[in-house]
């Protein structure tokens, strides 16, 4: 998803909703992923990124969960927050999952191993049952 100011036609932000791989090899089906959400500096602070985390929530059926990570205390974290997601530790993530899962969810564990100051983010997903999810 873009975000365009539509006064110069110019891009001023982007998110991406994608997949959760498991184990290197399948996907999940009901777990999404909001990730690499940029806004131009000149244009943050305006509720651009907020707007397009909502619009990508609005892309996620009821029955299924949309996750996404950020640094403690960083603007990300915040517009998380502001966004309707909340925040779980990494221990915490172990129990959301059948341990067998859990185990091979490795884009958890490498945020979780590397970047101790992380918190996982969940949110249900706000679209109606017929909402078109572009990861699948």
């Amino acid at each position: 998803m873009v975000a365009e100011d539509t006064r110069t036609g110019e891009i001023v932000g982007c998110a991406q909703l994608t997949r959760i791989q498991v184990g290197g090899y399948l996907y999940l089906s009901d777990d999404l992923q909001i990730q690499h959400v940029f806004v131009k500096p000149e244009y943050r602070r305006l509720g651009i990124a907020n707007h397009m985390v909502h619009e990508l929530l609005g892309r996620v059926k009821p029955s299924q969960r949309a996750w996404a990570w950020a640094d403690r205390e960083s603007d990300a974290f915040y517009a998380l927050f502001a966004s309707g997601f909340v925040g779980i530790t990494y221990q915490e993530c172990g129990r959301v999952f059948p341990l067998i899962l859990w185990l091979l969810l490795w884009p958890f564990h490498r945020v979780g191993l590397t970047r101790p100051q992380n918190v996982f983010f969940a949110a249900e997903g706000r679209g109606d049952m017929g909402a078109y999810n572009p990861a699948g």
